[in-house]
């Protein structure tokens, strides 16, 4: 395995990425063999990257009040609540369990994870943001 150096790592956002998804499936098999640890950390190592590009993003809009506390709590709270969503499947560990919990919430953290990366997919950003 390489050992990349700080310089490396800032210089290509996308050896960033890889290696940040390399640490989550590292991660994955370190809690042991269960699909739900998979899942689960698959999912983080997704919301990591669609949370950077948000953060990214935000910042072409200087004339957005980043101070403003209704922001900030809608930010804390989405992170929050996709972190818990697919921590839930982290904390059932069969597949059974977390398809089950899946269908009852009718894919909704699902969807608006990888709604977000779609739409970030599709506007370019994503793209500028990986390669670059």
């Amino acid at each position: 395995m390489r050992v990349y150096s700080e310089k490396e790592m800032k210089a290509s956002r996308g050896k960033q990425d890889v290696a940040n998804n390399i640490t989550f499936m590292v991660s994955a098999l370190w809690h042991g063999f269960y699909p739900g640890y998979f899942l689960a950390f698959f999912n983080w190592s997704i919301l990591s990257i669609v949370a950077k590009q948000c953060f990214k993003t935000s910042f072409n809009y200087p004339s957005f009040n980043y101070d403003n506390i209704i922001y900030k709590m809608t930010k804390f709270l989405v992170s929050l609540t996709l972190m818990n969503y697919f921590g839930v499947m982290f904390f059932m560990l069969s597949f059974d369990a977390a398809w089950q919990f899946t269908l009852i919430t009718k894919f909704s953290g699902f969807l608006f994870l990888y709604g977000g990366l779609i739409f970030f997919a599709v506007t370019g950003t994503f793209l500028n943001f990986v390669i670059v």
